[in-house]
């Protein structure tokens, strides 16, 4: 069965997880709270599988306030999206490119990101993510 809205729908799916880009990259534990789905896991580049206590644990103030004075923030980049949206799921697939603080400097690295979203309480919710490292 199709969505009623599957073009709004699946903005509202990119809004949310560009909501939880910009929430790890703040460490913002509230806003992914609300984002990620009670039974969330996501799939590192390097295949690792972690659980949302996993993630909530990462991205939590010890682990994220780590930069020295004067530094800029990583920074990301979603571009490429594509969604497809049926009744309560979407699938999003997008470019992620971060840029970030390396021990040899700042560093752009790209990924394919796949995002499984589920809208049963009205709002979209992130049950799956699985990154893939795009070669270049």
């Amino acid at each position: 069965m199709q969505a009623a809205h599957p073009v709004l729908d699946a903005e509202r799916a990119e809004t949310a997880v560009r909501s939880l880009v910009a929430a790890q990259l703040a460490c913002d534990q509230g806003t992914m709270a609300e984002l990620l789905a009670p039974d969330y896991l996501e799939i590192s580049p390097l295949g690792r599988v972690d659980d949302r206590q996993d993630v909530m644990h990462f991205y939590n103030e010890a682990t994220c306030g780590k930069s020295t004075a004067g530094a800029i923030d990583p920074e990301a980049e979603l571009g490429d999206a594509r969604a497809m949206v049926l009744d309560e799921h979407a699938v999003l697939v997008t470019r992620l490119t971060m840029t970030m603080q390396g021990a040899d400097g700042w560093r752009k690295s790209s990924m394919r990101a796949t995002y499984l979203l589920e809208s049963g309480t009205g709002n979209w919710r992130i049950r799956l993510a699985q990154f893939t490292p795009i070669l270049e």
